[in-house]
């Protein structure tokens, strides 16, 4: 039975010395090269949920630092994977408890890797809370080096109203989109989950200037993009494209 916010699950609930050990100094292993690896396979080997929400409990009030932390993220990761959603409350309550830090965390090296798993492991209103926050940024959060593997997790696990607003989002800034070394994956994510009008909308876009097209043939994960683009294209819009995109490689 998961705790109430603001509750400490009880020691008493770890049954071994090792679970009590890697309690009394949870928060502090986790942030050791070593010491990650102890407290990660104490949540693994928990001999229930109590022992394990005991151990999470350690790193409450320290989301923010151990989402930048090349070992404590790890341990995020990991209370998220082997905990129900209810017990990892905290993570995106403190989130949200500093302004701006929802969108750091999907830019940052290690804070990426967390925001994904959330998304794809939170429950439906924790992940609608966190999409509402990113949506805002998804221009920015689509062209850069992090940011843009949590756009193509939101893409994934958006529902039918939330991919149409992505659609959108990134048909409006298809031409920075082209030229950005990230563009091309974020792209073909939208075109291999979105609805089939969407595909249409996206491809049109890309082709109202072929100079932008051939820039993102030739970045990373271009050339998928732009054959799934291709691919949403039909009859004389396929021909034009096709010409046109011919005409810019020339």
């Amino acid at each position: 039975v998961s705790t109430s916010a603001g509750d400490a699950p009880s020691e008493t609930s770890l049954s071994s010395h090792g679970e009590r050990s890697v309690l009394e100094n949870a928060w502090l292993h986790s942030q050791d090269p070593a010491g990650t690896r102890w407290v990660q396979d104490a949540l693994d080997t928990a001999s229930s949920d109590q022992a394990r929400e005991a151990l999470a409990w350690e790193l409450q009030g320290h989301v923010a630092k151990a989402l930048r932390s090349p070992h404590a993220n790890h341990v995020l990761q990991k209370c998220i994977s082997v905990m129900e959603p209810d017990s990892f409350q905290f993570i995106v309550d403190e989130l949200f408890a500093q302004q701006g830090l929802v969108v750091h965390c999907a830019k940052h090296r290690y804070g990426c890797r967390i925001m994904q798993q959330l998304l794809r492991l939170g429950r439906t209103n924790q992940v609608e809370r966190l999409m509402e926050a990113l949506l805002q940024e998804v221009s920015s959060l689509a062209r850069h080096v992090f940011g843009n593997y949590v756009v193509q997790v939101l893409i994934e696990v958006g529902n039918a109203a939330q991919r149409h607003e992505l659609a959108n989002l990134i048909g409006q800034n298809m031409v920075d989109l082209c030229r950005s070394s990230s563009g091309g994956a974020v792209i073909s994510a939208a075109m291999m989950h979105v609805a089939q009008e969407e595909k249409a909308f996206l491809a049109r876009a890309a082709m109202q200037d072929p100079e932008v097209l051939l820039s993102l043939k030739t970045s990373k994960s271009g050339t998928t993009a732009v054959s799934l683009l291709l691919q949403a294209l039909g009859g004389h819009d396929l021909r034009r494209a096709r010409t046109a995109l011919a005409a810019a490689e020339a």
